[in-house]
């Protein structure tokens, strides 16, 4: 996934089959962070690096 086109979690994982559980959320460290779970109920972390503004 490029970044700055879907914000992780969303997009690509609920076209998948997947569902969206929290997020995106920006952590103070640095890291866009979301939650989804894919099609068979398995959780799934999804994290990216904070894009520079």
């Amino acid at each position: 996934m490029r970044p700055g086109r879907h914000p992780p979690g969303r997009g690509r994982g609920a076209a998948l089959g997947g569902s969206v559980r929290s997020g995106p959320n920006d952590m103070p460290w640095g890291q866009r962070v979301a939650h989804i779970q894919d099609p068979d109920g398995n959780p799934v972390n999804r994290t990216q690096p904070i894009p520079a503004r």
